[in-house]
């Protein structure tokens, strides 16, 4: 089947037809975007019209804070140089005092531990003595048992000579 010609182009209406089908696929976003872009112009030019009424005619809409309006409060009296004085004097005599505790503190640990040295070298001093006196017991002790063991052997060696005897 032969497709017709169109009498204008020339061209057979099939391809005629396909192509008015693409233009019109590709014309309608490129229609939509101008159609967006003249609103958002219009737009525009409206907002800088309303701000150049505003400006002119010095209406003005007060900005406010959001959630609560501003709260305003009194404060306190500035302090006074003498309080500031009175409170720095304060302070030093707390600190001076303070530190004489601690070098109080200081001076009785120096003290007791001296009075520790002392003692410790007082007991390094007498553990070679006790322990030279220790020694010199057992030493008397040990001898006086071997002593007694000698005695005792001497006495069995008899009572043998005698059992022997008989």
């Amino acid at each position: 089947m032969a497709a017709a010609r169109n009498p204008r182009t020339g061209d057979r209406r099939e391809d005629t037809n396909m192509n008015n089908v693409m233009f019109a696929q590709a014309s309608a976003p490129v229609g939509l975007a101008a159609w967006l872009a003249c609103a958002a112009f219009v737009l525009m030019l409206a907002n800088q019209a309303f701000r150049l009424k505003e400006r002119l005619l010095g209406e003005k809409n007060p900005q406010q804070i959001f959630p609560q309006p501003l709260d305003v409060r009194p404060v306190r009296d500035p302090v006074s140089r003498e309080y500031c004085d009175s409170n720095y004097h304060a302070s030093t005599r707390r600190i001076k005092a303070i530190e004489q505790e601690l070098s109080e503190l200081r001076s009785e640990r120096r003290e007791s531990a001296a009075k520790l040295e002392e003692k410790i070298e007082t007991v390094s001093r007498e553990i070679p003595e006790t322990e030279r006196r220790l020694n010199a017991a057992n030493e008397a002790r040990v001898e006086k048992v071997h002593n007694r063991i000698n005695e005792v052997l001497g006495e069995v060696r008899e009572l043998r000579g005698e059992v022997n005897n008989l």
